[in-house]
């Protein structure tokens, strides 16, 4: 069967929808070159990949232009000089404005989390996209949710198996999307979609309060169309603080919902912007050995 591959990435403005996708599958790519060779690569290639894109209506929220892709370029540049058993500790305290950003990405998880209990218009003010998305029936919200789902549907219609990657914010779009496909009495649910999750907030009290069918029970609490899901989350992604999900969605196990939810923590994610470690970066996720390894999985699967 044909195989697709959906990217979602995150909150705050982005590159254009064309340079994130190359930049994307070009970690994908290098990782499954550097990790399985050439036979991997060509898995990727056969497979159909597509970025849902909504960094344009992000920016159009906040004001901001769409970003250039140099800077990215750069870290993606830099990830590419590691090898396989060099994301390790030590590679990793060496970083440049390690412990800066450790404290610039604590304040921002604190405002999207509301990890100490801060009031609504400080998490408002700190990520006002994450708090659009979540304000009730927001035109945003609706029309993220709105992308996410066209391309589902559009992939499930193609008698395709279905891998989503999803991180930071897209992990919980692709989350909501999968509820409400099972659950909408107009929807079809979907099935065999694989899900990797990538630094997600999913782990947070506070974000699962805010999901699709967080004050229902049993089944109708979860979605119904995840055959598998890999949550990666990395030392210090503060956005991940909860780094792990198999405790909290365990009821999708138990109810025979999902065959499978696993939990890889404590990677090093080797991100280097803007002379600064960012230990939440897209990129350097997506290019990390234990990614890789999990889609490589699934494309040999």
């Amino acid at each position: 069967m044909k195989k697709q591959i959906l990217l979602v990435h995150g909150r705050a403005s982005k590159p254009s929808k064309h340079d994130l996708a190359t930049l994307w599958i070009e970690a994908l790519h290098h990782g499954l070159q550097r990790d399985h060779g050439h036979d991997a690569c060509r898995l990727l290639d056969q497979a159909e990949l597509q970025m849902v894109y909504y960094a344009d209506l992000t920016s159009e929220l906040l004001g901001e232009p769409i970003e250039t892709a140099d800077c990215r370029r750069k870290t993606l540049e830099h990830l590419k000089q590691f090898g396989t058993h060099e994301f390790n500790n030590s590679n990793y305290r060496d970083l440049p404005g390690l412990n800066f950003y450790k404290d610039e990405l604590a304040s921002a998880a604190a405002a999207i989390g509301s990890l100490f209990g801060i009031a609504d218009n400080i998490v408002a003010k700190a990520a006002p996209d994450v708090a659009e998305y979540w304000s009730g029936h927001s035109p945003y919200a609706h029309a993220l949710r709105g992308r996410m789902k066209q391309a589902l549907e559009q992939a499930l219609q193609d008698q395709t198996e279905v891998l989503v990657i999803g991180h930071s914010l897209g992990a919980v779009i692709t989350y909501d999307v999968l509820y409400q496909l099972t659950h909408d009495q107009d929807d079809k649910p979907v099935n065999n979609v694989d899900f990797i999750s990538l630094g997600s907030p999913l782990g947070s009290n506070f974000i699962r309060n805010q999901l699709n069918g967080n004050h229902l029970r049993g089944a109708a609490r979860y979605p119904h169309n995840i055959r598998r899901w890999t949550n990666i989350a990395g030392i210090d992604d503060y956005i991940c603080y909860d780094d792990t999900l198999a405790d909290d969605f365990r009821p999708m196990i138990n109810l025979g919902l999902v065959e499978d939810i696993q939990d890889i923590t404590g990677i090093y994610n080797l991100s280097v912007r803007k002379g600064r470690s960012n230990p939440h970066s897209s990129l350097g996720y997506l290019i990390h050995p234990d990614t890789i390894s999990t889609v490589h999985k699934w494309l040999t699967d």
